[in-house]
């Protein structure tokens, strides 16, 4: 037995952050940012699916037994043959797919896999990190490679000399085949809480030591049970459940099990996120005062049952509530507001009421938690591929970047001793079509996202899609295969609509502000729309071909504007506020309100074609051969269009959307009529815990 395979059946945990690079043929694998590098493309692997390849890949040829996989790779969770299987799968389908064939994984029967691969490691010199251009920073820990990273971050960020944080190691925390998201340290740093379903509708609330073992299930009401949060205690955990139609529930189960009890109810929002207060007898929650209100922040009484808003943001601003500082005096909160990006995070000190704007945080800085000692909050800038995990200083110094990886750091939650919990958002979204069975068909199998369809009169389809490592804006002729036309790297692609003609495609994106752009079948820009606010929604094309309407958002709230191409007026508002999002047929106007469910045509006077569209929903309808095309907001389980005609009749079943992602992005094939969409081909989220010190 060679020491390659003899380390692997001696059963030693698989550490991706402490692996080397290496390579298998002319695939490159990165396990510290969990990715390959096939052709250039940068490929994102799941935590156990990268375990796996580095086991096999380091057992030089020689078979490995399951047994041996699993516990290398899962260590003491159990698991079935299914989560094996996949990892299998997923490996093949990566080689046979993108690599072109660069290892090849036998099934020995009865044994287990032997991977066939011209296995390479660089020389120890070359993996020194040394240098800072790699395209992303390794969790490291210990030892000289942690003190190289810290002296390239301090020269990167000055002040030598001064004490800064670093990221010590990184363990994975919750990683099975289920989606685990709203991770939730405990007070004493022994356990986290969790939310972990199959989906995002049927979620349960689990709990996890740190020291290892099976997770325990708290909550089985049958709803979506998310955001738990602990007491200050640590004995009782309280959560949020959703049901689709009626307001949220706040509810309460006690630490290890018990019997779980209902504390409050929102106002009006279906979902929410429940923090506790640490000095009080009281939770903080989301709500809004009544449907299409503001979100704000509510407090809790449980004593009394009461609850009260205490944040009182303007008409058309919404709060959402990130992370409570631990002497419970300070908020974290995300407010998109009217002004510069529309978006900001505050510190809101809920005993004076005095809030402060967080310096120098990107705009889109979301998930937060505070460290230790309420001076500093921990933020996750996820403004282009990937995600870089910051701290900021509250009294406005500069930030400190602590990590970089290759996919979305979502929700975080912070402990005693240097302790963060991160999610940790990996998937695949492709775009999918209905075969003359009926059943789902993907049209462009490719890593990576893929968003906001739209075909041309001729049946070119255009979509968004990072696949190229950034986003960019892709067209698939038919009967063809995608091909990149633009690149988009400081701005989602968002929103495209063809004009009547199919020689221009328009688009919304935000490059510091929102703009529409219009680009040429060849990539040329064509024209660009400073947007009068601070959003901009789908645009939609008049019958001409060279007039757009959009809606805007300012500090008024959402209404509709109109630019003429080609002439020197600037874009003016069509209609009073109140319309989010706008279609056309022709040169009728068509649209979604801001705060009343349902489809309408615009007027004078307001024509409401159907009730049943909700009003969180406002870019997943079409028009298309004179009937409105539109998700139904009522089988979240069983996505599927519905159609209402322009001119009025009774609503129809138009087509099924087997696997469709939430909300979907969707349009119509204008030569058969069918629809493509946006389908999950993969999601998954894990729970990662990093280690925090400051030297």
């Amino acid at each position: 037995m060679n020491d390659a395979i003899a380390a692997i059946e001696l059963g030693r945990r698989i550490d991706i952050t402490r692996q080397p690079d290496f390579t298998l043929g002319d695939l490159r694998v990165i396990p510290t940012a969990r990715e390959v590098i096939a052709n250039g493309r940068h490929i994102r692997l799941q935590p156990r699916v990268m375990q796996v390849l580095i086991a096999l890949a380091r057992a030089g040829g020689e078979v490995v037994s399951r047994q041996s996989l699993v516990e290398v790779c899962w260590g003491a969770v159990v698991v079935g043959d299914d989560s094996l299987n996949r990892c299998i799968q997923s490996l093949r389908r990566l080689s046979q797919e993108e690599a072109q064939g660069a290892f090849v994984i036998e099934t020995v029967p009865r044994l287990g896999y032997r991977m066939s691969a011209d296995v390479t490691y660089p020389p120890a010199e070359a993996q020194r990190p040394a240098a800072p251009d790699r395209r992303y920073w390794p969790v490291v820990a210990g030892g000289l490679v942690a003190m190289i990273l810290l002296a390239i971050t301090a020269s990167l960020l000055g002040h030598p000399g001064a004490a800064r944080w670093s990221i010590e190691r990184s363990e994975p925390l919750v990683s099975t085949p289920l989606i685990e998201r709203y991770p939730a340290l405990s007070p004493d740093g022994t356990m986290i809480a969790y939310s972990a379903g199959p989906d995002l509708l049927s979620r349960h609330i689990y709990l996890k030591r740190l020291s290892g073992g099976e997770s325990i299930q708290l909550t089985s009401d049958g709803l979506d049970d998310v955001s738990p949060t602990w007491s200050r205690d640590g004995s009782r955990i309280a959560y949020s459940t959703f049901r689709q139609g009626e307001p949220c529930r706040i509810m309460v189960v006690p630490v290890p099990a018990g019997l779980a009890t209902q504390l409050g109810r929102c106002l009006s929002a279906e979902r929410s996120q429940v923090l506790w207060n640490p000095s009080a007898n009281s939770l903080f929650f989301l709500d809004a005062a009544k449907t299409g209100a503001s979100t704000q922040i509510f407090s809790l009484d449980l004593a009394s049952g009461r609850s009260a808003p205490i944040d009182h943001p303007p008409g058309g601003v919404d709060d959402t509530l990130l992370a409570v500082s631990p002497d419970s005096r300070l908020l974290l909160v995300a407010r998109t507001s009217a002004n510069a990006n529309d978006y900001r995070l505050v510190i809101h000190d809920q005993h004076t009421g005095r809030e402060t704007r967080l310096a120098r945080a990107p705009p889109t800085a979301e998930p937060g938690a505070w460290a230790e000692d309420s001076k500093s909050v921990f933020v996750a800038d996820a403004a282009r591929a990937g995600s870089t995990l910051w701290r900021y200083p509250i009294d406005g110094g500069p930030g400190e970047r602590l990590l970089t990886m290759p996919f979305e750091i979502g929700r975080l939650s912070s402990g005693p001793g240097g302790l963060l919990a991160a999610e940790y958002n990996t998937g695949r979204s492709n775009l999918a079509t209905l075969s003359a069975a009926g059943s789902p068909e993907i049209i462009d199998p490719a890593n990576g996202a893929t968003w906001s369809p739209a075909f041309a009169p001729d049946g070119t389809l255009a979509m968004g899609s990072d696949r190229g490592g950034e986003p960019g804006v892709w067209l698939m002729r038919p009967g063809g295969h995608g091909r990149l036309l633009l690149r988009a790297p400081a701005g989602c692609p968002c929103s495209m609509t063809w004009s009547p003609s199919g020689a221009s495609l328009a688009y919304v994106t935000n490059e510091g502000s929102p703009s529409v752009r219009i680009a040429g079948a060849t990539g040329e820009e064509l024209g660009r729309i400073r947007v009068p606010g601070t959003d901009a929604g789908k645009p939609a094309w008049m019958a001409d071909g060279r007039s757009l309407v959009f809606p805007v958002r300012d500090a008024g709230g959402w209404r509709i504007w109109r630019a003429d191409l080609g002439r020197p007026d600037p874009p003016a508002p069509i209609t009073g506020y109140g319309w989010e999002s706008v279609r056309t047929d022709g040169d009728v106007l068509y649209g979604v309100r801001s705060s009343e469910p349902g489809i309408w045509r615009i007027g004078p006077p307001a024509v409401r074609l159907t009730d049943q569209f909700g009003i969180y929903q406002y870019e997943s309808w079409t028009i298309f051969r004179r009937q409105i095309i539109f998700v139904d907001p009522t089988r979240l389980d069983h996505p599927r269009l519905l159609s209402v005609p322009l001119d009025g009749g009774p609503q129809r079943l138009f087509a099924d959307l087997p696997n469709a992602a939430t909300g979907t992005d969707f349009t119509i094939n204008p030569r058969t009529g069918v629809p493509v969409y946006v389908e999950e081909v993969s999601k998954d989220s894990d729970i990662e815990l990093l280690h925090l010190a400051r030297r």
